[in-house]
Protein backbone atom coordinates (compact mmCIF):
# COMPACT_ATOMS: atom_id res chain seq x y z
CA UNK A 1 0.00 0.00 0.00
CA UNK A 2 1.10 3.54 -1.06
CA UNK A 3 2.93 5.48 1.95
CA UNK A 4 3.04 9.46 1.68
CA UNK A 5 5.11 11.67 3.81
CA UNK A 6 2.98 14.84 4.50
CA UNK A 7 4.37 18.17 5.02
CA UNK A 8 2.68 21.05 7.26
CA UNK A 9 2.32 23.28 4.04
CA UNK A 10 -0.45 21.61 2.33
CA UNK A 11 -3.91 20.13 2.73
CA UNK A 12 -3.69 16.38 3.67
CA UNK A 13 -6.35 15.22 0.93
CA UNK A 14 -4.39 17.72 -1.87
CA UNK A 15 -1.13 15.52 -1.21
CA UNK A 16 -3.05 12.07 -0.78
CA UNK A 17 -4.14 12.98 -4.61
CA UNK A 18 -0.96 14.17 -5.91
CA UNK A 19 0.97 11.22 -4.61
CA UNK A 20 -1.62 9.17 -5.88
CA UNK A 21 -2.29 10.51 -9.00
CA UNK A 22 1.53 10.46 -9.39
CA UNK A 23 1.89 6.68 -8.64
CA UNK A 24 -0.54 5.74 -11.28
CA UNK A 25 1.27 7.82 -14.12
CA UNK A 26 4.86 6.46 -13.00
CA UNK A 27 2.77 2.58 -12.97
CA UNK A 28 2.58 1.63 -9.10
CA UNK A 29 -0.88 1.76 -9.80
CA UNK A 30 -2.05 -0.57 -12.72
CA UNK A 31 -4.69 0.15 -14.87
CA UNK A 32 -7.70 -1.36 -14.08
CA UNK A 33 -5.99 -2.14 -10.65
CA UNK A 34 -8.36 -1.73 -7.62
CA UNK A 35 -7.21 0.75 -4.85
CA UNK A 36 -7.44 0.62 -1.53
CA UNK A 37 -11.04 1.20 0.68
CA UNK A 38 -11.62 4.56 2.26
CA UNK A 39 -11.20 2.98 5.98
CA UNK A 40 -8.02 0.57 4.93
CA UNK A 41 -6.29 3.54 3.36
CA UNK A 42 -6.77 6.11 5.82
CA UNK A 43 -6.05 3.64 8.62
CA UNK A 44 -2.54 2.87 7.15
CA UNK A 45 -1.95 6.55 6.35
CA UNK A 46 -3.36 8.02 9.56
CA UNK A 47 -5.54 10.34 8.51
CA UNK A 48 -9.65 10.30 8.54
CA UNK A 49 -12.16 8.40 5.70
CA UNK A 50 -13.35 11.68 4.78
CA UNK A 51 -9.67 13.16 3.60
CA UNK A 52 -9.50 9.78 2.04
CA UNK A 53 -12.80 10.27 0.07
CA UNK A 54 -11.65 13.78 -0.96
CA UNK A 55 -8.86 12.36 -2.41
CA UNK A 56 -10.43 10.17 -4.27
CA UNK A 57 -13.11 12.38 -5.48
CA UNK A 58 -10.29 14.60 -6.86
CA UNK A 59 -9.13 11.57 -8.74
CA UNK A 60 -12.49 10.56 -9.88
CA UNK A 61 -12.92 14.40 -10.94
CA UNK A 62 -9.91 14.49 -13.56
CA UNK A 63 -10.62 10.44 -14.64
CA UNK A 64 -7.75 8.38 -13.05
CA UNK A 65 -9.88 6.53 -11.57
CA UNK A 66 -13.29 5.34 -11.99
CA UNK A 67 -15.76 3.71 -8.88
CA UNK A 68 -17.85 0.32 -9.71
CA UNK A 69 -21.10 -0.03 -7.63
CA UNK A 70 -20.54 -2.40 -4.31
CA UNK A 71 -16.70 -3.13 -5.55
CA UNK A 72 -14.69 0.27 -5.11
CA UNK A 73 -12.65 2.17 -7.30
CA UNK A 74 -10.21 0.89 -10.10
CA UNK A 75 -7.56 2.32 -11.97
CA UNK A 76 -9.11 3.80 -15.46
CA UNK A 77 -7.84 2.65 -18.91
CA UNK A 78 -5.59 5.55 -19.25
CA UNK A 79 -2.75 6.35 -21.72
CA UNK A 80 -0.13 7.37 -18.95
CA UNK A 81 2.89 7.83 -21.03
CA UNK A 82 1.25 11.04 -22.85
CA UNK A 83 0.49 12.86 -19.39
CA UNK A 84 3.12 15.17 -18.02
CA UNK A 85 4.53 14.40 -14.88
CA UNK A 86 3.96 16.44 -11.98
CA UNK A 87 7.66 16.09 -11.33
CA UNK A 88 8.36 18.72 -13.68
CA UNK A 89 8.35 22.85 -12.20
CA UNK A 90 6.04 25.08 -14.41
CA UNK A 91 9.35 26.61 -15.19
CA UNK A 92 10.80 23.78 -16.51
CA UNK A 93 7.56 23.68 -18.81
CA UNK A 94 7.52 27.31 -19.88
CA UNK A 95 9.74 28.82 -22.60
CA UNK A 96 10.04 32.56 -22.80
CA UNK A 97 11.54 33.80 -25.92
CA UNK A 98 13.19 36.99 -26.12
CA UNK A 99 13.54 38.98 -29.19
CA UNK A 100 16.85 41.44 -29.63
CA UNK A 101 16.08 45.05 -28.71
CA UNK A 102 18.61 47.17 -30.12
CA UNK A 103 19.16 50.62 -28.45
CA UNK A 104 20.60 53.99 -29.82
CA UNK A 105 22.68 55.97 -28.61
CA UNK A 106 21.11 58.61 -31.35
CA UNK A 107 17.72 57.73 -32.36
CA UNK A 108 16.96 59.90 -35.91
CA UNK A 109 14.01 57.84 -36.75
CA UNK A 110 11.42 59.98 -38.43
CA UNK A 111 8.57 57.97 -36.60
CA UNK A 112 10.05 58.78 -32.77
CA UNK A 113 7.94 61.17 -30.73
CA UNK A 114 9.15 63.41 -28.39
CA UNK A 115 7.34 62.51 -25.08
CA UNK A 116 9.58 64.90 -22.89
CA UNK A 117 6.80 67.58 -22.85
CA UNK A 118 3.52 65.11 -22.22
CA UNK A 119 1.66 66.47 -19.57
CA UNK A 120 1.85 63.52 -16.98
CA UNK A 121 -0.45 64.82 -14.52
CA UNK A 122 -3.40 66.14 -16.74
CA UNK A 123 -3.19 62.75 -18.46
CA UNK A 124 -3.41 61.16 -15.40
CA UNK A 125 -6.49 62.80 -14.19
CA UNK A 126 -7.91 62.39 -17.73
CA UNK A 127 -7.10 58.09 -17.11
CA UNK A 128 -8.60 58.34 -13.77
CA UNK A 129 -11.94 59.93 -15.26
CA UNK A 130 -12.00 57.39 -18.16
CA UNK A 131 -11.48 54.54 -15.81
CA UNK A 132 -14.53 55.43 -13.48
CA UNK A 133 -16.82 56.46 -16.86
CA UNK A 134 -15.50 52.74 -18.83
CA UNK A 135 -16.87 51.08 -15.50
CA UNK A 136 -20.41 51.85 -16.35
CA UNK A 137 -20.22 51.16 -20.13
CA UNK A 138 -22.63 47.97 -20.55
CA UNK A 139 -22.24 47.98 -24.31
CA UNK A 140 -19.04 49.07 -25.89
CA UNK A 141 -20.00 50.74 -29.24
CA UNK A 142 -18.27 48.54 -32.19
CA UNK A 143 -17.63 51.48 -34.61
CA UNK A 144 -16.01 53.51 -31.18
CA UNK A 145 -17.09 55.46 -28.02
CA UNK A 146 -19.30 58.24 -28.55
CA UNK A 147 -17.59 60.92 -26.46
CA UNK A 148 -14.10 60.21 -28.24
CA UNK A 149 -16.06 60.41 -31.75
CA UNK A 150 -17.73 63.73 -30.61
CA UNK A 151 -14.28 65.34 -29.52
CA UNK A 152 -12.69 64.03 -33.17
CA UNK A 153 -15.17 65.84 -35.37
CA UNK A 154 -14.31 69.13 -33.42
CA UNK A 155 -10.52 68.16 -33.78
CA UNK A 156 -11.27 67.32 -37.44
CA UNK A 157 -13.38 70.85 -37.88
CA UNK A 158 -9.97 72.82 -36.21
CA UNK A 159 -6.86 71.45 -37.51
CA UNK A 160 -7.83 69.96 -40.70
CA UNK A 161 -11.00 71.88 -42.17
CA UNK A 162 -13.15 68.72 -42.30
CA UNK A 163 -16.31 69.01 -41.34
CA UNK A 164 -17.89 65.73 -40.19
CA UNK A 165 -20.39 63.67 -38.04
CA UNK A 166 -19.99 61.77 -35.57
CA UNK A 167 -21.71 58.82 -37.18
CA UNK A 168 -19.18 58.93 -40.42
CA UNK A 169 -15.98 58.06 -37.49
CA UNK A 170 -14.91 54.53 -36.82
CA UNK A 171 -12.55 54.02 -34.50
CA UNK A 172 -9.39 51.34 -34.31
CA UNK A 173 -6.51 50.82 -32.60
CA UNK A 174 -3.97 51.65 -35.43
CA UNK A 175 -3.65 52.54 -38.80
CA UNK A 176 -3.10 48.39 -40.04
CA UNK A 177 -6.10 48.06 -38.22
CA UNK A 178 -8.05 50.67 -40.25
CA UNK A 179 -6.89 49.63 -43.64
CA UNK A 180 -7.35 45.76 -42.98
CA UNK A 181 -11.45 46.97 -42.00
CA UNK A 182 -11.76 48.99 -45.54
CA UNK A 183 -10.17 46.33 -46.62
CA UNK A 184 -13.14 43.85 -46.26
CA UNK A 185 -15.44 46.93 -47.10
CA UNK A 186 -13.96 47.11 -50.77
CA UNK A 187 -15.42 45.26 -53.85
CA UNK A 188 -12.43 44.23 -55.63
CA UNK A 189 -10.08 47.15 -54.85
CA UNK A 190 -6.92 47.36 -56.47
CA UNK A 191 -4.56 49.72 -54.22
CA UNK A 192 -1.96 51.76 -55.54
CA UNK A 193 0.48 52.95 -53.02
CA UNK A 194 3.45 55.45 -53.36
CA UNK A 195 6.55 54.42 -53.68
CA UNK A 196 8.95 55.90 -51.89
CA UNK A 197 6.41 55.13 -48.73
CA UNK A 198 5.61 53.18 -46.20
CA UNK A 199 6.42 49.18 -46.49
CA UNK A 200 5.27 47.83 -49.25
CA UNK A 201 5.47 44.25 -47.95
CA UNK A 202 3.55 45.39 -45.40
CA UNK A 203 0.98 46.83 -47.59
CA UNK A 204 0.74 43.82 -49.31
CA UNK A 205 0.87 41.58 -45.97
CA UNK A 206 -2.29 43.52 -44.70
CA UNK A 207 -4.17 43.98 -47.68
CA UNK A 208 -3.51 40.09 -49.09
CA UNK A 209 -4.85 39.03 -51.37
CA UNK A 210 -5.73 41.79 -53.71
CA UNK A 211 -3.41 43.27 -55.87
CA UNK A 212 -1.05 46.18 -54.34
CA UNK A 213 0.67 48.91 -57.72
CA UNK A 214 3.56 51.00 -56.48
CA UNK A 215 2.91 54.58 -58.30
CA UNK A 216 6.27 56.89 -58.29
CA UNK A 217 5.73 59.95 -55.96
CA UNK A 218 7.37 62.54 -58.15
CA UNK A 219 8.51 66.11 -57.35
CA UNK A 220 4.68 67.05 -56.48
CA UNK A 221 3.58 64.32 -54.77
CA UNK A 222 1.53 61.66 -55.87
CA UNK A 223 1.65 61.34 -59.47
CA UNK A 224 -2.00 60.66 -60.82
CA UNK A 225 -0.55 60.59 -64.60
CA UNK A 226 0.88 57.03 -63.20
CA UNK A 227 -1.69 56.10 -61.25
CA UNK A 228 -4.30 57.08 -64.26
CA UNK A 229 -2.13 54.26 -66.66
CA UNK A 230 -3.15 51.64 -64.44
CA UNK A 231 -6.40 49.84 -62.83
CA UNK A 232 -6.17 51.08 -60.13
CA UNK A 233 -9.44 51.64 -58.21
CA UNK A 234 -8.30 52.71 -54.54
CA UNK A 235 -5.13 54.94 -54.00
CA UNK A 236 -3.41 55.34 -50.61
CA UNK A 237 -1.85 58.88 -50.48
CA UNK A 238 -0.12 61.02 -47.75
CA UNK A 239 -0.24 64.51 -49.40
CA UNK A 240 -0.02 66.93 -46.47
CA UNK A 241 3.16 65.56 -45.93
CA UNK A 242 4.60 62.27 -47.86
CA UNK A 243 6.39 59.99 -46.43
CA UNK A 244 9.53 59.88 -46.57
CA UNK A 245 10.24 62.93 -49.20
CA UNK A 246 8.52 65.20 -47.36
CA UNK A 247 6.21 66.67 -49.98
CA UNK A 248 3.32 68.98 -49.57
CA UNK A 249 1.03 68.12 -52.20
CA UNK A 250 -0.27 71.27 -54.04
CA UNK A 251 -3.77 72.44 -55.16
CA UNK A 252 -3.40 71.53 -58.42
CA UNK A 253 -2.18 68.13 -58.25
CA UNK A 254 -4.70 67.59 -55.20
CA UNK A 255 -7.39 68.78 -57.66
CA UNK A 256 -6.29 66.57 -60.15
CA UNK A 257 -6.64 63.65 -58.10
CA UNK A 258 -9.72 64.08 -57.07
CA UNK A 259 -10.71 64.49 -60.70
CA UNK A 260 -9.01 61.17 -61.05
CA UNK A 261 -11.56 59.55 -58.24
CA UNK A 262 -14.64 61.32 -60.07
CA UNK A 263 -14.43 59.21 -63.13
CA UNK A 264 -15.74 56.02 -61.48
CA UNK A 265 -18.27 56.05 -58.05
CA UNK A 266 -16.13 52.72 -57.28
CA UNK A 267 -13.04 54.49 -56.72
CA UNK A 268 -11.88 55.93 -53.19
CA UNK A 269 -9.04 57.47 -51.95
CA UNK A 270 -7.65 56.83 -48.41
CA UNK A 271 -5.83 59.82 -47.07
CA UNK A 272 -3.28 59.15 -44.46
CA UNK A 273 -3.31 61.90 -42.21
CA UNK A 274 -0.23 60.72 -40.31
CA UNK A 275 1.91 63.74 -39.15
CA UNK A 276 0.80 66.90 -40.91
CA UNK A 277 -0.83 68.45 -38.01
CA UNK A 278 2.90 69.79 -37.09
CA UNK A 279 3.75 72.64 -39.19
CA UNK A 280 6.29 75.42 -38.40
CA UNK A 281 5.91 78.10 -40.78
CA UNK A 282 2.89 79.18 -42.38
CA UNK A 283 -0.98 78.03 -41.99
CA UNK A 284 -1.80 74.47 -41.30
CA UNK A 285 -2.49 72.54 -45.13
CA UNK A 286 -6.24 71.11 -44.51
CA UNK A 287 -7.07 67.96 -45.81
CA UNK A 288 -7.40 66.45 -48.77
CA UNK A 289 -10.73 65.22 -47.41
CA UNK A 290 -11.80 68.92 -47.01
CA UNK A 291 -11.89 69.61 -50.90
CA UNK A 292 -14.13 65.96 -51.70
CA UNK A 293 -17.51 66.92 -52.92
CA UNK A 294 -18.80 63.16 -54.10
CA UNK A 295 -17.70 61.71 -50.60
CA UNK A 296 -14.81 59.33 -52.00
CA UNK A 297 -11.92 60.31 -50.16
CA UNK A 298 -11.50 58.36 -46.60
CA UNK A 299 -9.78 59.95 -44.20
CA UNK A 300 -7.39 57.81 -41.27
CA UNK A 301 -5.60 59.78 -38.44
CA UNK A 302 -3.83 58.58 -35.47
CA UNK A 303 -2.88 59.91 -31.88
CA UNK A 304 0.12 57.92 -31.85
CA UNK A 305 2.48 60.60 -33.45
CA UNK A 306 0.44 63.29 -31.44
CA UNK A 307 1.01 62.02 -28.00
CA UNK A 308 2.90 58.74 -28.05
CA UNK A 309 3.17 55.16 -29.62
CA UNK A 310 1.26 54.16 -25.92
CA UNK A 311 -1.63 55.51 -27.09
CA UNK A 312 -2.63 53.22 -29.92
CA UNK A 313 -5.77 55.08 -31.07
CA UNK A 314 -6.17 55.55 -34.55
CA UNK A 315 -10.27 56.63 -36.66
CA UNK A 316 -11.55 56.19 -39.88
CA UNK A 317 -13.71 58.91 -41.45
CA UNK A 318 -16.18 56.82 -43.30
CA UNK A 319 -18.05 58.37 -47.03
CA UNK A 320 -21.75 57.26 -46.68
CA UNK A 321 -21.34 54.89 -49.27
CA UNK A 322 -18.96 52.55 -47.10
CA UNK A 323 -20.37 53.48 -44.01
CA UNK A 324 -23.75 51.42 -44.53
CA UNK A 325 -21.70 48.28 -45.72
CA UNK A 326 -19.66 49.20 -42.18
CA UNK A 327 -22.78 48.41 -40.12
CA UNK A 328 -23.27 44.72 -41.93
CA UNK A 329 -19.19 44.06 -40.63
CA UNK A 330 -20.39 44.83 -36.85
CA UNK A 331 -19.46 41.53 -36.14
CA UNK A 332 -15.50 42.73 -36.65
CA UNK A 333 -14.35 44.64 -33.32
CA UNK A 334 -11.43 46.56 -34.15
CA UNK A 335 -11.80 49.30 -31.46
CA UNK A 336 -9.38 49.66 -28.09
CA UNK A 337 -10.23 49.62 -25.02
CA UNK A 338 -13.24 51.45 -23.73
CA UNK A 339 -11.04 52.72 -20.97
CA UNK A 340 -8.37 54.13 -23.23
CA UNK A 341 -10.98 55.95 -25.61
CA UNK A 342 -12.68 57.45 -22.59
CA UNK A 343 -9.38 58.65 -21.48
CA UNK A 344 -8.38 60.71 -24.84
CA UNK A 345 -11.89 61.60 -24.64
CA UNK A 346 -11.55 63.19 -21.35
CA UNK A 347 -7.75 64.91 -22.23
CA UNK A 348 -9.37 66.21 -25.22
CA UNK A 349 -12.56 67.67 -23.69
CA UNK A 350 -11.08 69.51 -21.37
CA UNK A 351 -8.52 71.06 -23.78
CA UNK A 352 -5.53 69.58 -22.61
CA UNK A 353 -4.71 67.79 -25.65
CA UNK A 354 -5.01 71.74 -27.68
CA UNK A 355 -2.26 72.86 -24.84
CA UNK A 356 -0.54 70.12 -25.88
CA UNK A 357 -0.24 70.18 -29.33
CA UNK A 358 0.55 73.72 -29.39
CA UNK A 359 3.03 72.68 -26.61
CA UNK A 360 4.75 70.40 -29.23
CA UNK A 361 4.54 72.54 -32.30
CA UNK A 362 6.59 74.98 -30.68
CA UNK A 363 9.10 72.65 -29.18
CA UNK A 364 9.57 70.79 -32.25
CA UNK A 365 10.27 74.20 -33.94
CA UNK A 366 12.54 74.98 -31.79
CA UNK A 367 14.58 71.79 -31.87
CA UNK A 368 14.15 71.67 -36.04
CA UNK A 369 16.38 75.44 -35.63
CA UNK A 370 18.38 73.73 -34.01
CA UNK A 371 19.02 70.83 -36.16
CA UNK A 372 19.02 73.56 -39.74
CA UNK A 373 21.73 75.62 -37.93
CA UNK A 374 24.05 72.83 -37.04
CA UNK A 375 23.66 71.51 -40.47
CA UNK A 376 24.54 75.21 -41.95
CA UNK A 377 28.07 74.44 -40.68
CA UNK A 378 28.62 71.58 -42.81
CA UNK A 379 29.19 72.12 -46.67
CA UNK A 380 27.32 70.07 -49.26
CA UNK A 381 23.96 69.60 -47.16
CA UNK A 382 20.69 71.04 -48.36
CA UNK A 383 17.79 71.11 -45.94
CA UNK A 384 15.14 70.08 -48.65
CA UNK A 385 11.84 69.95 -46.62
CA UNK A 386 11.79 71.36 -42.80
CA UNK A 387 8.52 73.38 -42.73
CA UNK A 388 6.23 70.47 -40.99
CA UNK A 389 5.92 66.77 -39.85
CA UNK A 390 7.92 65.07 -37.61
CA UNK A 391 11.66 64.97 -39.11
CA UNK A 392 13.66 66.76 -41.91
CA UNK A 393 14.67 65.69 -45.18
CA UNK A 394 18.26 66.74 -45.99
CA UNK A 395 20.43 66.30 -49.36
CA UNK A 396 23.70 65.29 -49.35
CA UNK A 397 25.97 65.79 -51.89
CA UNK A 398 27.61 63.00 -52.87
CA UNK A 399 30.47 64.79 -55.23
CA UNK A 400 31.66 66.18 -51.19
CA UNK A 401 30.96 63.50 -48.86
CA UNK A 402 31.53 59.77 -48.88
CA UNK A 403 28.08 57.71 -48.46
CA UNK A 404 29.43 55.20 -47.33
CA UNK A 405 31.90 56.61 -44.90
CA UNK A 406 28.92 58.40 -43.40
CA UNK A 407 26.75 55.18 -42.82
CA UNK A 408 29.70 53.89 -41.21
CA UNK A 409 30.16 56.75 -38.55
CA UNK A 410 26.43 56.07 -37.98
CA UNK A 411 26.94 52.13 -37.28
CA UNK A 412 30.16 53.03 -35.12
CA UNK A 413 28.07 55.55 -32.87
CA UNK A 414 25.02 53.29 -32.69
CA UNK A 415 22.73 55.37 -34.23
CA UNK A 416 19.32 55.41 -36.23
CA UNK A 417 19.51 57.45 -39.46
CA UNK A 418 17.61 56.15 -42.27
CA UNK A 419 17.66 57.11 -45.62
CA UNK A 420 15.28 57.67 -48.57
CA UNK A 421 15.78 54.40 -50.41
CA UNK A 422 14.95 52.85 -47.29
CA UNK A 423 11.57 53.30 -48.63
CA UNK A 424 12.22 53.31 -52.02
CA UNK A 425 11.59 49.66 -53.87
CA UNK A 426 14.30 50.55 -56.15
CA UNK A 427 16.74 51.36 -53.27
CA UNK A 428 17.16 55.40 -54.48
CA UNK A 429 17.89 58.36 -53.37
CA UNK A 430 20.13 57.25 -50.47
CA UNK A 431 21.88 60.60 -50.30
CA UNK A 432 18.60 61.61 -48.91
CA UNK A 433 18.70 61.23 -44.89
CA UNK A 434 15.40 61.78 -42.87
CA UNK A 435 16.36 63.41 -39.74
CA UNK A 436 14.00 62.74 -36.88
CA UNK A 437 12.97 65.49 -34.38
CA UNK A 438 11.48 62.53 -31.79
CA UNK A 439 13.96 60.74 -30.51
CA UNK A 440 17.17 62.95 -29.46
CA UNK A 441 17.34 65.67 -27.23
CA UNK A 442 17.40 68.89 -28.03
CA UNK A 443 20.87 69.64 -26.26
CA UNK A 444 22.62 66.51 -27.71
CA UNK A 445 21.79 67.65 -31.56
CA UNK A 446 24.61 69.62 -32.50
CA UNK A 447 26.91 66.60 -30.76
CA UNK A 448 25.24 63.90 -32.37
CA UNK A 449 25.17 65.80 -36.04
CA UNK A 450 28.81 66.41 -36.05
CA UNK A 451 29.64 62.83 -35.14
CA UNK A 452 27.74 61.93 -38.26
CA UNK A 453 29.56 64.72 -40.70
CA UNK A 454 33.02 63.99 -39.57
CA UNK A 455 36.11 65.86 -41.89
CA UNK A 456 37.35 62.23 -42.40
CA UNK A 457 33.42 61.57 -44.52
CA UNK A 458 34.59 64.51 -47.32
CA UNK A 459 35.66 63.65 -50.48
CA UNK A 460 39.27 65.95 -51.00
Amino acid sequence: MLTISFNSCEKLYLQIYQNMKQAIIDGYYLPEEQLPSFRSFADHLGVSINTVKLAYQQLLDEGYIISKERKGFFVDKIQTEIILSNSSSIEDEVYITTYPVTHYQFDFSPNQVDMTKLPKTKLKQAAFDGMLEAQAVKYPCKTGEFNLKKEIVKFLFQYRGVKTSVDTIVITSGFDQSLHLLNQLFTHPIYGVENPGFSFDRFKSILYPNQVLPIPVDQFGFSVKDVEKTVTNVSIVTPNHQFPTGIIMGLRRRQRLLNWVKENPNRYIIEDDYDSIYKYSGKPITALKSLDETDQVILLGSFSKLIGKFMKISYIVLPNTLLLLNQTHKFIDYTPSVYSQLTLANFMAKGQFNHHINRMNSHYRRKQTVMINCLKKFPGIEVVHQNSGLYLVIKVDYRQWDLDAIQENIHQNHMKLETISHYHLNHQCSNYFLLGLGGVEEHRIESALQKIFTKNCLIS
